[in-house]
């Protein structure tokens, strides 16, 4: 096994480091949770944070298939029935900042 010294040690967790995510509040993107559900045809938005007002489903290669205003709400379902199995990226946006969570049909 090879062994690094405390450099490359220092330089990766200074990279471990930079990858949290910044600009989003840590309280409120860590209470929504997100799951399918009706045999998958339907994705769960629940806990959306207050001031949530638009959400929007990718494919992995960025190309938009949902868009939907949540004004107001505290729980969202998406009829997701349409979307062949694959991974998808639901963008939920807050207050100006976008959250992004990747899920599994």
């Amino acid at each position: 096994m090879r062994e690094y010294d405390e450099s490359v040690l220092s330089l990766w967790e200074q990279y471990q480091a930079s990858l949290q995510t910044v600009g989003v509040n840590n309280a409120n993107r860590n209470r929504l949770n997100v799951f399918l559900q009706n045999g998958g045809n339907d994705l769960a938005l629940i806990d959306l944070p207050v001031g949530a007002n638009h959400v929007s489903i990718s494919n992995i290669t960025g190309c938009v298939l949902f868009n939907a205003e949540i004004i107001n709400q505290k729980t969202a379902l998406v009829n997701v029935e349409y979307l062949l199995p694959g991974i998808y990226v639901l963008f939920l946006e807050n207050k100006g900042l976008i959250n992004r969570i990747k899920f599994v049909k």
